[in-house]
């Protein structure tokens, strides 16, 4: 009997961990899964929309329910963004689509050959960024026009910070480029930093900061884009790939299904480690009070919090 009680404690205390590790600090995320592999996602006009693999484009009006739409294409889409009354997705081979409503979508060719791997879109100018130094804009999504970045190596994400009038980049090997105009940009590339990648960067307007996620659980933080600190966010080891920003609050997903958060860029917190063993490549926020993050054949969203 004595050896009953002890299994049945030890089970009970199984299932503790276990689900003390899908919510780790206690906050409201949830697994929803859909079939796809999810590169990122974004919202705007009351609308989520995911991109992936093989022209995959998904969308919702809640961020949990999401329908399949033709996007007309089958390469590979890594960036999407809402500005201008339009969606705008870019992908491998220079693929470019845009659309008013994320229903219906145009293939724009532009006779570019390099694979983007962001979008962002900030001071009426979309700012698209990828391979061997690729930088294009355009200010309707439509006509596009390749800027000179001065450097070859791949440039993993961008944003732009109203408050700076700044657009920044970053990218493998420490690279970062900074540009007031989208048009000329100017290296900011971290010294002694060969093994160092950026994989995404987001500014938090009530913190006024840069945020760049990286590797091994690293962050790199500057309030003008131009000098950077390293930060260990001491929450996860695991590679950290996308970040957003909102509700006064960044977010990074990663490796493993990690989810950590920041009030202020250098202490972070463990959110979720054990709802997927996928890694999650985008986050967004909806400017209201959910965040959503995908990866492979999963879609993870938060209520407020």
């Amino acid at each position: 009997m004595e050896s009953k009680k002890i299994l049945v404690t030890m089970l009970a205390f199984c299932v503790a961990v276990l689900l003390s590790a899908a919510h780790v600090n206690g906050e409201d995320w949830t697994l929803v899964t859909s079939s796809g592999n999810h590169h990122t996602v974004t919202h705007g006009n009351n609308l989520w929309v995911i991109v992936g693999d093989g022209g995959l484009v998904k969308t919702s009006p809640d961020g949990v329910t999401f329908t399949v739409r033709t996007s007309g294409v089958t390469k590979n889409l890594r960036g999407v963004v809402y500005g201008n009354s339009r969606f705008v997705a870019v992908g491998y081979d220079g693929c470019i689509i845009n659309s008013p409503n994320g229903i219906n979508w145009i293939r724009r060719w532009e006779g570019i050959s390099d694979h983007f791997r962001s979008v962002c879109y900030g001071n009426s100018l979309f700012v698209g960024v990828g391979d061997n130094g690729l930088i294009a804009t355009s200010h309707d999504g439509i006509d596009w026009t390749e800027r000179y970045s001065g450097v070859t190596t791949r440039l993993y994400g961008v944003c732009y910070s109203d408050k700076l009038n700044l657009y920044v980049a970053v990218g493998y090997a420490g690279e970062i480029l900074t540009s007031t105009s989208g048009y000329t940009w100017t290296s900011r590339k971290l010294p002694n930093s060969p093994s160092v990648y950026l994989f995404n960067v987001v500014y938090g307007a009530d913190d006024d900061r840069f945020v760049a996620v990286s590797r091994l659980g690293y962050v790199y933080l500057s309030t003008n884009g131009i000098s950077w600190t390293r930060v260990a966010t001491g929450a996860t080891d695991e590679h950290l790939y996308a970040v957003a920003y909102g509700n006064s609050k960044f977010k990074a997903s990663g490796n493993l299904g990690v989810i950590v958060s920041s009030t202020n860029g250098y202490t972070w917190t463990l959110e979720e480690d054990g709802l997927t063993d996928e890694p999650l490549w985008g986050i967004a926020y909806d400017g209201s009070s959910m965040f959503d993050t995908v990866g492979q054949d999963v879609i993870i969203y938060s209520s407020s919090d």
